[in-house]
Formats: structure tokens, sequence, C-alpha cells
């Protein structure tokens, strides 16, 4: 009898510990998976706002370079249309021409409106925006129509701007070649000046052909 008891509780036993297993085999998967869905959302919550984070940083450091730039051009802009330092003008000009190009050609075309009744400080403006040099030739419309001045110093200043921006292209030759021959002395020798810095086979024809006239005109004196 005792043995028949003992085998009754080893097979309850038994039976328990397979009931056990069973329900560990199911459940514990399923704790597990719960557990690392749960840490796997939390990570990636803390990846998010690290992201936001660092995305919240970038856009503050990107504002500030802006600010930055901003600041730099407006004083740069200000010692170009003071002029009151020689040293300082020139180094301005320069600086000018290592920032963005889209940020500076419009305000130095804005100088050249706003001083129109101001050749002394317009003349800056014009030298500032033939320094930029190719990257400037959105004021090239603007640089000729000054061609038609009656100021010697615009005239010349624009030439001369012209020559610089059109450096290598035959852009502007017919503009500048035209005041070649102008009856001001100062304005037909910025006319050479500017397209010896063009420096192209045409514009180099032009000078020989100019001068051949000038020969020419010398002998029939």
């Amino acid at each position: 009898m005792k043995c028949v008891n003992d085998a009754i509780r080893i097979f309850l036993f038994g039976g328990a510990m397979v009931i056990a297993s069973g329900w560990l085999l199911v459940n514990v998967p399923v704790v597990y998976a719960k557990e690392k869905a749960a840490i796997s959302e939390s990570e990636s919550e803390d990846s998010d706002e690290e992201k936001s984070d660092e995305d919240e940083a970038a856009s503050e450091e990107e504002e500030d370079q802006a600010t930055k730039l901003r600041r730099r051009l407006e004083n740069h802009l200000r010692n170009i249309e003071s002029a009151e330092n020689y040293n300082r003008f020139e180094q301005s000009v320069y600086m000018l021409t290592k920032l963005p190009a889209e940020k500076v050609v419009p305000r130095l075309i804005q100088g050249l409106k706003k001083f129109r009744d101001k050749p002394e400080v317009q003349v800056n403006f014009i030298y500032a925006l033939g320094r930029v040099g190719h990257k400037a030739e959105r004021s090239i419309p603007g640089l000729k129509a000054l061609l038609r001045k009656d100021n010697t110093d615009i005239r010349c200043a624009a030439l001369m701007a012209l020559g610089r921006i059109n450096q290598g292209r035959d852009n502007s030759l017919e503009d500048i070649s035209r005041l070649l021959g102008s009856s001001n002395k100062q304005v037909s020798e910025a006319a050479h000046r500017a397209l010896e810095v063009v420096n192209t086979y045409k514009s180099r024809k032009i000078l020989r052909q100019y001068a051949a006239y000038l020969a020419q005109q010398k002998k029939e004196e």
C-alpha cells in the first residue's frame, strides 16, 4: 500500500513538473519578449531624445554662424562706405572676397543704388565688386550703365570693375573698347587697362588695332 501511495505521489509530482515546464515554455518567451520590447522602446525614446538634442544644437550652431556672418558683412560694408582708413578699407574689401558671394554681391549692388548721389562713396562699392571678380557678374548691367555717367572717377572705376569681373571672358568688350577713344584721357586709359585685365585673344587684338590706329593718327599729324 505504501508503494502505491509513493507511486501516486511520484506521478502527481511528475505531472506537476510537466505542467510547470509547459507553463514556462509558453510564458517565459512571452515575458522575455515583452521585456525586450519595453527595453527597445525605452532605448528608442532615448535615441529620439538624443537626436532631437543634436538637431537642436545643430540648428543653434547654424543660426549662430549665420549671425556671425551677417555681423561680419555689416562691419565690412561700413568700412567700405566710410573708407576713413585706407588699410582698413582694403582689408574689408579683401575679406568680402572670402565671404559667400551670394551674400556679398547683392549688398554691394544695393550700395551702388543707395549712394548714387554720393560718387565718392559709390566708387568704393564699384571697386569692391571688381575685386569679387567673376562671382559678381550679376552686377555687370549696373556697371555698364555707370559708364554713361559724367563723373570721371565713376566711369574709370566701372571700367576697371568690368575688366576684373570679365577677366578671361569677352562679355563686355564692346562696352569697354568703345571708351578707348574717349576725349577724356583718364577714361581712355582706364578702358585700355581694363582690356589688359580681360586678357583674352579678342581684347589683345582690340588693343593692337587701337595702337595701330594711334600710330597712323600720329603719322598724319
